[in-house]
C-alpha cells in the first residue's frame, strides 16, 4: 500500500523480473532474478508468476479462451492440449460463456476476470496484481477480490496485491506501507486497519 507516486508498482515489476534492481540481489523462489538472462527470466516469469495488470492487458484479437491459454502456447503446449487447464479455470470464473467473445465484447469486471484466469492457467505459485480492482465499481470489485481470496486458500498460491486503497487491503494478510521508493511499514493488516 500507499500513495500513487510511492513506489508499489516498481516493487511489483522488480518482483516480477519485468523490471531489474540496480544494486543488490533479488530473489524469488530462491533463484536471484538479477542472475538471469532475458531468455531466462522470460521463461521464470512465464512459469513461476502470473500477473493481474490494472490495465487487464488482453490481446484485443484473441479470444477470452485464446488470452488464458497464451502463456500454455507460449510455452510449447499444443492448443488442444490446454483445454483441460483452460476450460476449468473459465468455469471457476464464470467466464465459461464468454470464452468465445474478444475483449471488445466484455465488461470490466469480465476482463479482470480473464486476467485472473490468465495468471493462474500456468498453476504459478505467486500472483502479482497491480491494483486489480481500480477499474471496478465496488460491488465487481468485491467480486475479484473474493476469487482472489478463494484461489489464495484452495491453491495456497501467494498474492501480492497493490492498492492504494484501504478496503482492497483488508483482503490481505500483512500490509507493506511504501512511501517514497521505501518500506515504511510491514505488519499484519489487522494492526494497520486499527491505526488508519
Amino acid at each position: 500500500m500507499g500513495p500513487r507516486g510511492s513506489g508499489k508498482s516498481t516493487l511489483l515489476y522488480l518482483l516480477g523480473g519485468l523490471e531489474r534492481p540496480t544494486a543488490g540481489a533479488l530473489r524469488v523462489e530462491g533463484i536471484d532474478l538479477s542472475l538471469l538472462s532475458g531468455n531466462e527470466l522470460a521463461r521464470f516469469r512465464r512459469r513461476k508468476i502470473g500477473f493481474i495488470f490494472q490495465s487487464f492487458n488482453l490481446i484485443p484479437a484473441l479470444t477470452v479462451a485464446e488470452n488464458v491459454a497464451l502463456p500454455l502456447l507460449l510455452d510449447g503446449m499444443r492448443y488442444g492440449s490446454v483445454r483441460d487447464r483452460v476450460e476449468p479455470l473459465l468455469e471457476m470464473l464464470s467466464l465459461r460463456d464468454r470464452a468465445s467473445c474478444t475483449p471488445s465484447e466484455l465488461f470490466a469486471d469480465e476482463m479482470q476476470r480473464v486476467a485472473i484466469a490468465r495468471a493462474l492457467v500456468m498453476s504459478p505459485n505467486l500472483i502479482l496484481a497491480d491494483e486489480p480492482t481500480a477499474r471496478l465499481d465496488s460491488r465487481s470489485g468485491g467480486e475479484v477480490l473474493a476469487h482472489l481470496r478463494r484461489i489464495r486458500e484452495d491453491r495456497g498460491v501467494t498474492i501480492v496485491l497493490v492498492t492504494h486503497d484501504l478496503s482492497t487491503a483488508t483482503c490481505a494478510d500483512r500490509a507493506v506501507i511504501v512511501r517514497d521508493g521505501h518500506i515504511e511499514s510491514d505488519a499484519p493488516i489487522r494492526r494497520l486497519s486499527r491505526r488508519i
